[in-house]
């Protein structure tokens, strides 16, 4: 019983943390195709709304487009290094050391699965939502640049642009604590290895 438990519970947070990763900031970007369609061409996808399988369609779009969202910042920040810049300017100093997770999670699994698969899917989330920020903020700006000027759609890039930016310095934030806390937890297992050995003799 406990197995069967355990097994619902595992399957309910990786379905949880695939909604918070990808549906939806993709669902994000939907929505402001929707908000785009509407001041723009009045509203013309309206009617797909209506059809019944187009729930599903929204759904698989959506995750989609938080895949891509991902890939996105993730090549961007790779090749211009966007991340340590704001590290930099925010004076973050601190290192993942990711080779300790397999000694943490071999050792601690409840705390491992507690905190930092916490602080690896919280960093994640608020990485996908700026990109999905920064797409929506691109894609305004470019209806703006070549449709008639909506304050509409200029509310929506800026709002967009300033969330991005602001959960991109979450992230790093986040991450800064991720580290924080690996280091904790490994200082912990290792003097609680020490204690337990030296009662042996």
């Amino acid at each position: 019983m406990d197995k069967t438990i355990e097994q619902v519970f595992r399957a309910f947070s990786h379905i949880a943390r695939e909604i918070q990763l990808y549906f939806i900031p993709g669902f994000l970007i939907l929505l402001n195709i929707y908000a785009v369609d509407f001041f723009y061409y009045k509203n013309s996808i309206s009617y797909l709304i209506e059809k019944h399988y187009f729930s599903l369609i929204i759904i698989v779009v959506s995750y989609v487009l938080g895949h891509v969202c991902m890939a996105l910042y993730y090549v961007l920040i790779e090749h211009f290094g966007i991340d340590k810049k704001i590290n930099a300017i925010l004076k973050f100093d601190y290192k993942v050391e990711s080779d300790l997770l397999p000694k943490l999670y071999r050792d601690d699994k409840e705390s491992y699965f507690h905190f930092i698969e916490r602080y690896a899917i919280l960093t994640l989330m608020r990485w996908t939502m700026s990109a999905s920020f920064f797409v929506i903020f691109v894609t305004d700006t470019v209806y703006l640049s070549i449709k008639p000027y909506k304050w509409q759609i200029f509310t929506l890039a800026s709002i967009s642009f300033f969330s991005s930016i602001f959960m991109l310095i979450l992230t790093n934030y986040t991450e800064k604590d991720y580290a924080g806390k690996i280091k904790s937890m490994s200082n912990v297992v290792d003097e609680f290895g020490k204690k337990t050995n030296s009662n042996k003799f």
